[in-house]
């Protein structure tokens, strides 16, 4: 009895300082790592055998967030501006940190004293990709304007007369090479949108293969659709250079809105063996990849104080088929037409006036494309979810007009009813 109550006042001790921590131990020190990976070396302690290691992980990352560990950001706490909205997900049953564990090993094996199981595990944090999501959600570095990174979609290479259908099928070393380049980005915390899982999924290789050859570039229509900023080309070149071979990586990212390239990059590998070839890749990923998304972010994202758009969206306005109403409406305080009271709302509400001449007719209105600013009224950055939100509670509140909006990728549908 005398024993147990023992065990009790120390876990009181432990988890009563750290009433937020949920218990952690913070039993923490840093084992090894640089700017990209660091290895902790954390114990964790469970009722349940199969909770301690998760404790445990919970427990170092509650340690960097807000106690430090000695070696890592100069031994301060990484949480600079709480935001419970976000560093709750990593406590509770969202688990966020798993996303940023690569690897980890066991310590000190799991052993049992009066009910409660403890061990000791090191673990591998992505503490670059980490502090950049920080940043992003404003918890870390939060006094600087936060980094906002782009949406892409990475693509192979088609040449003129190839099938995009062949290419993915009898091209494995450019498919390898496109899905690591996207797994670069998504390391270095970039979203990151599948092409080929678009294009394998229900109709959307045929319709790839059916449009392939229009005038406009149909992988940036597929980005557009998806709400993808970037869309990356990946090409891929081979070439035997005596006894090894010479592998060559051509990398070119496009502004999906405007179709302009925002940045280029090649490199070459080798000569190789093949059983080396890998080697190629992995250089591409640590050698390439991050000049080349420094590049995009420097086209795409918006330096502080600067007046860069947000991007564009492409606006249709249809009337529903059991609607009565037509462009020429009469709607709100002053009488105007419904197309009129649309057409005002996106001259006042466009980046620097800048959208295209509408086309309309009496069921409908189309903007092959309209400048979002690039931050709404709250300071935050504009997105198409927002911006029809906007006119869409204008249109209703406002001018009495009965509607309903729907986001697709950077395309804002709406019907009046």
């Amino acid at each position: 009895m005398k024993r147990n109550s023992l065990l009790t006042l120390l876990l009181l001790l432990c988890t009563g300082a750290f009433a937020q921590g949920e218990g952690f131990l913070q039993v923490v020190s840093k084992v090894s790592g640089d700017n990209e990976t660091i290895t902790l070396s954390s114990t964790g302690m469970a009722e349940d055998r199969d909770d301690v290691y998760k404790n445990a992980v919970k427990s170092a990352f509650y340690t960097l967030f807000y106690t430090g560990v000695p070696g890592v950001n100069e031994g301060k706490p990484l949480v600079e501006c709480e935001n419970l909205l976000y560093t709750n997900t990593f406590f509770n049953s969202q688990y966020k940190c798993q996303y940023y564990v690569s690897a980890q090993t066991e310590d000190v094996r799991p052993r049992r004293e009066d009910g409660i199981f403890r061990a000791t595990y090191n673990v591998t944090i992505a503490y670059s990709r980490l502090l950049t999501d920080m940043r992003q959600n404003r918890v870390y570095d939060c006094e600087t304007a936060p980094v906002v990174l782009p949406t892409i979609m990475t693509i192979p290479y088609v040449r003129q007369g190839e099938s995009l259908k062949n290419v993915l099928q009898n091209k494995p070393d450019l498919r390898d090479a496109v899905s690591r380049v996207q797994d670069g980005f998504r390391s270095r915390g970039v979203r990151t949108m599948d092409f080929e899982a678009r294009l394998t999924g229900g109709q959307g290789m045929d319709e790839y293969e059916n449009n392939a050859g229009v005038a406009e570039s149909n992988d940036r229509q597929m980005a557009l659709a998806e709400g993808t900023d970037v869309y990356v080309e990946v090409d891929m070149n081979k070439e035997t250079v005596g006894a090894g071979t010479s592998v060559r990586f051509i990398l070119k990212a496009y502004r999906t809105e405007s179709g302009e390239v925002l940045a280029t990059k090649s490199a070459t590998f080798g000569p190789l063996k093949n059983y080396e070839l890998h080697k190629c890749y992995d250089r591409l990923e640590d050698e390439v990849l991050p000049d080349f998304l420094d590049d995009i972010c420097n086209g795409i994202v918006p330096e502080p104080g600067s007046e860069q758009p947000a991007g564009s969206v492409a606006m249709r306005f249809a009337i529903d088929g059991n609607s009565a109403t037509t462009m020429d409406s009469r709607f709100g305080p002053n009488n105007y037409a419904l197309r009129d009271i649309i057409r005002q709302w996106i001259r006042r509400n466009a980046h620097n006036a800048d959208y295209s001449t509408p086309r309309i007719v009496a069921e409908e209105i189309i903007y092959d494309y309209v400048m979002m600013p690039p931050v709404d009224a709250d300071g935050i950055r504009m997105d198409a979810a927002q911006y029809a939100f906007l006119l869409e509670s204008y249109l209703k509140e406002d001018m009495q007009v009965e509607c309903s909006s729907r986001v697709i990728g950077n395309r804002i549908l709406f019907t009046i009813y």
